[in-house]
């Protein structure tokens, strides 16, 4: 169940015994015959015989079955309607959310998690331990750069600060909120983060003045179309050391991709290395075969430390929007169900009508109607029934559609390429389910359509 959101894959199937299994095929069986197939059911009921005749001198037949008939495919082709514009709805809604640009590449890149072994209590101990660690792993056969953070995109909360910019005029008000994260070793490679302007964190940084880097919103904030390399900018309210900004970063989605990029400040790890950092690599080869590699390289170099949380970026990414794919394939599977039943409820009527009208069908080819006119009167009449429910349930989803305004992203809730193919779609699938019975009323022989009276 890898397409459902990682909250509902924790949770353990319940096991299914006979009673459940029964139960839920007879209520699948019982809604399917009730709303579906019901309206083929009169054309079982009763002495079909009687209604050909009545039909054919000139009676209208009982005008309440026929009602009821007509209303319960309105009604079908209605919720058809309705859930297949839901969920066409939040397709364009998924489809524009995939073709978000991350700010990062994705592919070929394996995460985890590592705690600083309990013994290195200092900042230099955790220190020398880490760079001993990206060392290592970069020799790992199909490693290609090795990095870390304290926040990783798409998988992590986000911890903010504010931040003031050196030289800016006084301000009325706070100081802006930025997402704050440190970045380890070769952590801007390794995470596929291109860097726009200067450069990203070298190994001297450690021991010179305080640098940061910053993306690409947080400088047009803090500095307009103003170049930000060189400028300084420190963090409020404890008003910590200046750090001269050495680089600036594309925006990432860090809290989603549905999510506008937030202002961004990336400083050295070196200052202050972190307890439980994510640990980044980009790979050569698929992710999954480093995670042996890179357990034996780690136990090695610190029997008590050990990786968890092994992930590839994909798999954070998936799972980042598996809710959207849930709801989707949900309400994608209601509307199909819809589809086929409201089709069905259109062939039940069609074939119905059809024996109803056996002797008027033969009369007219016998005066000469083609075979062609024959079967577009039927069409016609069921499009005609479909049309009605369309534009129902086109009603019925302009009404509804704001529910689902917060799921949708790239797409407004009552977009009109939608709401114009949705309702002719459903009448074309009327009017092909009305072909079967159509056909065989234009094979009629009109003399023994005409006998059978």
């Amino acid at each position: 169940m890898h397409w459902a959101p990682p909250e509902l894959q924790a949770i353990e199937p319940a096991p299914a015994d006979g009673l459940y299994v029964v139960f839920v095929a007879g209520l699948v069986l019982a809604t399917t015959l009730a709303v579906g197939f019901l309206p083929a059911m009169f054309a079982a009921r009763g002495n079909l015989a009687a209604h050909v005749q009545q039909q054919s001198r000139g009676a209208s037949g009982p005008r309440g079955g026929r009602r009821l008939r007509a209303g319960l495919v309105v009604a079908e082709v209605a919720l058809a309607v309705l859930l297949t514009t839901g969920a066409m709805l939040l397709m364009r809604s998924f489809q524009a959310l995939l073709a978000v640009d991350p700010g990062f590449q994705a592919a070929q890149v394996l995460t985890f998690q590592l705690n600083a072994p309990d013994r290195f209590t200092t900042a230099a101990e955790r220190l020398e331990f880490y760079r001993t660690l990206f060392e290592r792993l970069e020799t790992l056969p199909g490693v290609r750069h090795a990095g870390g953070t304290t926040r990783i995109p798409l998988g992590s909360p986000n911890v903010s600060t504010r931040i003031e910019a050196e030289g800016a005029p006084p301000r009325a008000g706070p100081w802006p909120e930025v997402e704050f994260r440190r970045a380890m070793h070769d952590y801007f490679a390794a995470m596929g983060i291109p860097i726009l302007r200067g450069r990203g964190f070298t190994a001297a940084d450690a021991s010179g003045p305080p640098v940061a880097v910053v993306n690409e919103t947080l400088a047009v904030q803090l500095f307009g179309e103003s170049d930000p390399l060189g400028r300084r900018v420190r963090m409020q309210p404890a008003a910590g050391p200046w750090m001269a900004i050495v680089g600036v970063v594309r925006n990432v989605h860090h809290e989603g991709l549905d999510a506008p990029p937030r202002p961004e400040l990336y400083v050295d790890y070196a200052s202050n290395p972190p307890v439980a950092p994510f640990i980044v690599l980009r790979t050569a080869v698929p992710p999954a075969h480093l995670a042996e590699p890179v357990r034996r390289e780690i136990r090695a170099l610190d029997p008590s430390a050990a990786p968890y949380d092994l992930r590839s970026m994909d798999e954070i990414q998936a799972n980042s929007i598996a809710d959207r794919r849930f709801t989707i394939t949900l309400l994608g599977g209601f509307a199909l169900a819809a589809l086929l039943l409201a089709a069905a409820g259109v062939y039940g009527v069609a074939a119905l009508v059809t024996a109803e009208r056996t002797a008027e069908i033969g009369l007219r080819m016998a005066l000469g109607a083609r075979p062609r006119s024959v079967v577009g009167l039927i069409v016609r009449q069921s499009c005609a029934l479909a049309l009605l429910g369309a534009l129902a349930g086109a009603g019925a989803g302009a009404i509804a559609a704001p529910l689902i305004g917060s799921q949708l992203f790239g797409v407004h809730s009552h977009d009109p390429l939608t709401f114009a193919v949705v309702p002719l779609l459903l009448v074309a699938v009327a009017g092909l389910a009305s072909l079967g019975p159509a056909v065989r009323a234009a094979r009629l022989d009109p003399l023994l359509a005409l006998r059978r009276d």
